[in-house]
């Protein structure tokens, strides 16, 4: 394993991470799961006007692409539970995004305009020459979406995972919300422990990996505001490119019966006993509906 120095804590990444302390400890903890990841990998560093994109590669080059993005405040590590079967039938790369808890450094420009479709649309140009499929989990599926709306100039399909509400309805109850930032406003290791158990199905208990990724990302990070992660209708009606949501029966956040009014081309899978963590808490299942979105 290559160890990758800490960046100095000045420019953009100031920006991004909260002080130089919670930097370095999320640095740390990266090495750490690097050093426990289940399959052999390889490390891309990808140069752009967005800044440095820091890339994981999983798999045999020839297998069908498979562009993985993470969610909102933990980085590609959280697919640890997904990259060993995944890998053996895709080629995989999973993406940092800039201006989360991972080891990409957005450029200022990046941070001020937001212009994340241009960024993966960039990023994929350098990393793959043939169509991809984009899965998203969570924020990442805002992201996958908003690619698709605007530059899918190599897009496969797309595998939309614990989105967002996005273009459906809100599921989230207001007592639900409340809990959240209550929890949210004393970022311990308890309450984050706490917050997991929210967003998980009843009776699961998040494993000390999760609770880590989330307490340091939700801890050390400036999360990357944007305005409810939602897309017009009209918008996410037009999108011709194939989707598949895979979402757990006992999600907070989007109500499952109202995305397939607004994307047409949706295909629906329900995992059952899972939650917002889907692809922690029934990794199995999980990884066997995206390998049957692919394969399809």
């Amino acid at each position: 394993m290559k160890t990758i120095k800490t960046p100095h804590y000045s420019g953009p990444i100031s920006k991004v991470f909260k002080s130089e302390h919670g930097l370095k400890e999320i640095y740390k903890q990266y090495e750490i799961e690097l050093s426990e990841w289940p399959v052999e990998y390889e490390e891309k560093t990808l140069h752009s006007i967005f800044g440095t994109t820091y890339c994981i590669k999983c798999g045999d080059s020839d297998n069908p692409p498979l562009v993985m993005i993470h969610g909102l405040g933990v980085n590609s590590t959280s697919f640890h539970n997904n990259i060993k079967q995944l890998s053996e039938h895709f080629c995989v790369y999973l993406l940092d995004f800039p201006g989360g808890s991972g080891r990409s450094i957005p450029s200022l420009a990046m941070l001020k305009d937001r212009d994340i479709s241009s960024w993966l649309s960039d990023t994929i140009s350098q990393i793959e020459e043939r169509k991809v499929t984009v899965l998203g989990a969570s924020f990442g599926s805002w992201v996958a979406v908003e690619y698709a709306i605007t530059q899918p100039k190599q897009l496969a399909q797309l595998i939309l995972t614990a989105p967002p509400p996005l273009a459906g309805k809100a599921k989230l109850k207001f007592g639900t919300l409340m809990k959240m930032i209550q929890l949210g406003l004393n970022k311990n290791r308890v309450n984050m422990e706490k917050l997991c158990k929210l967003l998980s199905a009843p009776n699961y208990n998040p494993d000390n990996r999760t609770v880590t990724a989330i307490h340091q990302g939700l801890k050390y990070t400036k999360s990357f505001k944007e305005s409810g992660h939602t897309i017009k209708k009209n918008l996410a009606n037009k999108i011709a490119t194939p989707i598949s949501f895979i979402m757990g029966e006992h999600e907070i956040l989007c109500d499952p019966a109202s995305l397939s009014g607004h994307f047409p081309k949706a295909n629906i899978t329900i995992i059952e006993n899972a939650g917002h963590l889907v692809g922690i808490e029934k990794s199995d299942p999980f990884n066997q509906a995206i390998i049957e979105a692919m394969t399809a």
